[in-house]
């Protein structure tokens, strides 16, 4: 047996302390390949396309719930906030719908029930009524399809932009069909003239314009020749805080050759070549008055005329220059363009009749013959005839027998 102090016992305890010494190293080693640090364990989802291999390329972390909750109610309130705003936008445009619809339906049951005439009976409904009454049918039956589709569009989520687009297309459907209103025959929608009635005379009719619109206008076939002097002469009643357009007359590149207006809080002016002279005529009381204005090239001379008396003069009005022939007349709307792009802050509300143009300055005895319904000047390059009349959009004739013993204004 060895001893401590024997050399083979020191071998051996030697031999035992350098195995436990390399088994200590072994487990180290071990545990530093397969049991990593848990604070550096991380758990990462893998994208579909990446594979199990070191290094990953690195993954943008995704928010939190709070974060996502909270950015998903900011969009679904400024959603709603858009689509009240929307809805509010249709409800308005629907409800003018509504009231254009109405107002057809009115005037189409007045067509359907004149007046009498001289003591003729009511006449029958014929088939321009008959065609007026399919008329206001279908614009009935577009407004609920309207209504429709604005319902399924905003619950299936469409953009504001795109549901007002929708509405204003069939808003301008409507307007373009209250326009041909009246004015449609078995043939097909085409301007409507005044029938000559045999119980009148050819000059006893006025119009009216029931309302202030950018499409109630007549329209007369005849144009003007070129004038170095004019006189300007008609029976106005104006409804309303002012006339607005009574008179317009345009011509290529001049859309105020000649205009009557009084709107803005303006008086009355005669505009020659887009120049303005103010008039010292006061029609605002609803009754009829016989206005006449002249104007002569030299110097630009103009005079105004009220029942008969002048009411003023001046000069300097587009002078030394006549007014340019074959233009368009328009009763009822100023003409930003040759014949359209009316304005209804500057329409005509009220009734007119007698419209004359003379190409040259009455005396203050014609115009007085005119007022008093005693004797028509001679020359007139004007006429008021029912046959060169057109009406559009809701205007109607009516007899007018002012200058009849009949006439009661």
């Amino acid at each position: 047996m060895c001893s401590s102090s024997h050399p083979c016992a020191l071998l051996v305890m030697m031999l035992v302390l350098a195995a436990g010494r390399a088994e200590r190293a072994t487990d180290q080693a071990l545990q530093s390949q397969h049991v990593p640090d848990a604070g550096c364990y991380v758990c990462t989802a893998l994208p579909p396309n990446i594979e199990a291999s070191c290094p990953l390329p690195a993954v943008p972390r995704m928010g939190t719930v709070d974060e996502e909750m909270r950015m998903s109610l900011i969009e679904l309130r400024e959603t709603i906030l858009q689509q009240k705003e929307t809805i509010l936008q249709h409800r308005e445009t629907i409800r003018e719908m509504s009231a254009k619809l109405q107002r057809c339906e009115n005037e189409a049951m007045q067509q359907m029930a004149p007046p009498l005439v001289h003591g003729a009976p009511h006449r029958q409904p014929d088939a321009a009524i008959e065609q007026l009454d399919r008329t206001v049918q279908s614009l009935r039956e577009r407004l609920d399809s309207l209504e429709h589709k604005h319902r399924a569009n905003a619950s299936g989520g469409k953009s504001a932009g795109v549901l007002q687009e929708l509405l204003n297309g069939r808003l301008q459907e409507l307007d373009k069909a209250l326009r041909e209103k009246g004015h449609i025959t078995p043939e097909g929608p085409e301007p409507h003239r005044i029938p000559l009635l045999s119980t009148l005379s050819s000059d006893d009719f006025k119009i009216s314009f029931p309302l202030r619109t950018n499409y109630m206008y007549a329209r007369l076939q005849h144009s003007l020749p070129e004038m170095h002097a004019f006189s300007l002469c008609l029976w106005l009643r104006a409804a309303g805080s002012n006339a607005g357009t009574p008179f317009s007359y345009a011509v290529p590149g001049q859309p105020n050759e000649i205009a009557l207006m009084e709107w803005g809080g303006n008086p009355m002016e005669l505009v020659v070549n887009d120049k303005i002279a103010q008039l010292p005529l006061k029609l605002k009381d609803a009754h009829w008055h016989h206005l006449c204005v002249t104007w002569n090239t030299r110097d630009g001379v103009w005079e105004a005329f009220q029942d008969g008396s002048s009411h003023g003069s001046g000069d300097n009005l587009a002078p030394w220059r006549p007014v340019e022939a074959g233009g368009t007349i328009i009763l009822g709307q100023e003409q930003d363009i040759i014949g359209g792009n009316f304005d209804a802050t500057q329409a005509f509300m009220g009734e007119m009749a007698q419209l004359g143009v003379w190409n040259r300055v009455l005396s203050s005895h014609e115009v007085s013959d005119l007022a008093s319904c005693s004797r028509l000047p001679p020359g007139a390059v004007l006429a008021w005839n029912p046959v060169e009349v057109e009406l559009h959009g809701g205007v109607s004739a009516h007899i007018f027998g002012h200058c009849s013993s009949e006439g009661n204004f």
